[in-house]
């Protein structure tokens, strides 16, 4: 079976992990962020770019790696969503080693899904593949509260042109609430709501 990039926005839902996902026997997932934690898309799109070519360097991407779960171990059951406002590829499962500019996803990702929807499994491996590279968000939202961020992603205190109006629109979306700031401090981005 092929391995195969899950490329979309990704998280836990709010107040729960929407149960628990046994990862089935042979599959492996690479994660390339920290649970509860938010993903750069642009480092998603570098990393999809690295596994959608003909013979990809699947070390060198696995290095990247910040954690690796195995078959039987169990993982949230992360949703998986498009953007509404687009990407530079389509929200969905790419093959790897086939060029993601000229190949549509194996399974193109139109709504809110969960990683078992996508992943399933059988006796032996998953539905599509059996190494995915998780390349969205693990972050577990939460109304008024903090939402942590790779160290990375932010520096103190400054939050990059048009980014924040940029997350303050995606946290809107997602919980139904207006932030009145967006702003960061250490490794947190902290979006207050009232």
């Amino acid at each position: 079976m092929p391995d195969v990039a899950i490329y979309s926005h990704g998280r836990r839902s709010i107040g729960t992990s929407q149960g628990s996902y046994l990862i089935p026997p042979g599959v492996t997932i690479y994660f390339f962020v920290k649970d509860e934690v938010a993903f750069r898309t642009s480092w998603g799109t570098y990393l999809l770019e690295q596994l959608c070519q003909a013979h990809p360097d699947l070390n060198a991407v696995r290095q990247f790696a910040v954690e690796v779960k195995r078959e039987y171990e169990t993982i949230p059951n992360y949703e998986l969503y498009p953007d509404p406002n687009g990407w530079k590829y389509p929200a969905g499962a790419y093959q790897v080693g086939l060029d993601c500019q000229n190949n549509p996803p194996l399974v193109p990702i139109m709504h809110h899904i969960h990683i078992s929807d996508l992943i399933g499994g059988q006796s032996s491996g998953g539905v599509l593949g059996n190494n995915f590279y998780y390349l969205a968000c693990r972050w577990k939202p939460q109304v008024g509260a903090v939402w942590r961020v790779a160290p990375s992603e932010f520096v103190p205190g400054n939050i990059p042109n048009g980014m924040s109006r940029e997350i303050g629109a995606r946290f809107e979306a997602i919980s139904g609430v207006k932030p009145s700031v967006v702003k960061t401090r250490d490794a947190y981005l902290r979006v207050i709501t009232g």
